[in-house]
């Protein structure tokens, strides 16, 4: 009996680093699909980690991500039926001051603004890029799992 244990729990440890590493090359090709890649600011904000052991025994696998990929993931504004904005139709809208701003030169440059600093009343949100829904199917996991050795 002792040496069943033994291979079944060797067996579980190998799922379980094929898993973890199948995750990890999953996350890699989420973050390949940003506009700078691996040198967006966002990049490192998603990471694969194994979690403590539950009560079954069994150790659980992580995608720990800031909530700047859920929204990217979601949608917002008036694309997103999760993350509304506060304005007409779902609009995002300033709250507690009279604009919106932020910094990129390219939105400034093609709205005719004179420097990277960008003012709006409003902006209509982000579309989803339904990264989980098309990285995190089975068929897709299991492919990976077959790359990790």
């Amino acid at each position: 009996m002792p040496a069943k244990d033994n291979a079944d729990k060797r067996i579980r440890e190998l799922l379980e680093r094929k898993l973890h590493g199948a995750m990890g090359l999953i996350v890699q090709d989420i973050v390949k699909e940003l506009p700078k890649g691996s040198g967006s600011s966002i990049a490192d904000k998603i990471m694969v980690r194994k979690a403590e052991k539950n009560a079954s025994g069994n150790t659980r696998v992580q995608v720990l991500a800031n909530q700047v990929w859920v929204w990217l993931n979601d949608g917002t504004g008036i694309y997103s039926d999760k993350h509304k904005g506060m304005g007409p139709n779902g609009e995002i809208v300033p709250i507690y001051s009279k604009y919106l701003h932020f910094k990129n030169r390219v939105i400034a440059a093609a709205l005719g603004f004179p420097d990277e600093n960008v003012f709006l009343k409003k902006v209509k949100g982000i579309t989803p890029r339904l990264f989980w829904d098309r990285h995190f199917r089975i068929q897709n996991i299991q492919e990976k799992m077959q790359k990790v050795k």
